[in-house]
């Protein structure tokens, strides 16, 4: 989901549809934009006027598993700027990274986009492997990408920076202990705060254990680190300064400090058998994208 205004949400289906939603006259417009695959990331660009919709086809035996629309609003006229095996991060100046998942040939580059979408740069930032291989961290000046060791293989991981302009790595971030290693990683940056979920990995899959924790980006280290329930499912602002809306898989959204990890609230939801699967914000007002295709608007 993206809000373009506190009036106005576009929010990606499956069979490859993006409806933009007036919320102020209660109605939705629909645009389809492919015969098959889940609209999984929307972005919008404001100097644009345009929504970058990025679609997945769930057959990964094809060559090519991504494709990237761009819609023109409010025509609603769009068009297909790239196809590839790639999922987008965004920068403040609306520029992207096309984080390559090719999972048969790993070798692929990374791919630079500036905001038109123009293929400008590409790099091979780093390995990754099935427990490790995009991170999204999205709206700030330099991009961000998680990397890991091919020696091996699931531990070392470590955050990396990158100035957009040559596709330089500015710095780095370690991500795990020294001892074991994380998977499934989501992240969200707030300030001097990198926010990180992750699942504690174990050799029997039936014992699962998800721990959230924030490094200072100054210091780079872990300044507190908490249990968490379940899963994150997605990661959001909030209009206070120092902290965090994050949706859990067991249907919780909660709200947390960002500099002692301390819950602040549990939001209470409408829809409590929907599955949360995405937030945005639009200054107060928070909106819930649940699995079943509704929405559910709540002021912060």
């Amino acid at each position: 989901m993206a809000f373009v205004d506190a009036h106005t949400l576009c929010v990606g289906l499956s069979d490859g549809i993006v409806e933009i939603w007036n919320l102020k006259e209660m109605t939705r417009q629909r645009v389809k934009l492919a015969d098959k695959g889940s609209c999984a990331q929307i972005f919008y660009n404001h100097d644009l006027q345009c929504l970058t919709v990025v679609i997945f086809n769930s057959h990964y035996s094809e060559d090519k598993h991504t494709s990237i629309f761009q819609i023109q609003l409010p025509s609603l006229q769009f068009k297909l700027v790239f196809t590839g095996n790639v999922v987008l991060s965004k920068n403040q100046q609306g520029a992207f990274l096309g984080r390559q998942i090719n999972y048969v040939n790993k070798i692929e580059k990374d791919t630079f986009f500036n905001s038109a979408f123009k293929n400008s740069l590409e790099r091979r930032l780093g390995h990754y492997d099935l427990f490790n291989h995009y991170i999204r961290i999205d709206n700030h000046k330099h991009f961000f990408a998680l990397i890991g060791n091919p020696a091996e293989q699931h531990t070392h991981k470590e955050l990396i920076e990158i100035e957009p302009e040559q596709g330089r790595v500015i710095d780095r971030y370690r991500i795990d202990p020294s001892q074991g290693h994380y998977m499934n990683l989501n992240a969200i940056l707030s300030g001097d705060w990198f926010v990180f979920q992750a699942k504690i990995y174990n050799s029997n899959p039936t014992n699962r254990k998800y721990i959230l924790f924030a490094i200072n980006r100054l210091t780079k280290t872990t300044e507190w680190l908490t249990d968490l329930p379940t899963q994150v499912s997605a990661f959001c602002t909030s209009i206070h300064h120092h902290q965090i809306i994050a949706s859990l898989t067991n249907g919780d959204v909660i709200i947390f400090d960002i500099v002692s990890g301390r819950l602040i609230q549990r939001l209470e939801r409408s829809n409590q058998y929907g599955f949360p699967l995405s937030l945005a914000r639009h200054n107060e007002i928070l909106a819930i994208g649940y699995d079943d295709g509704t929405v559910e608007m709540l002021s912060l």
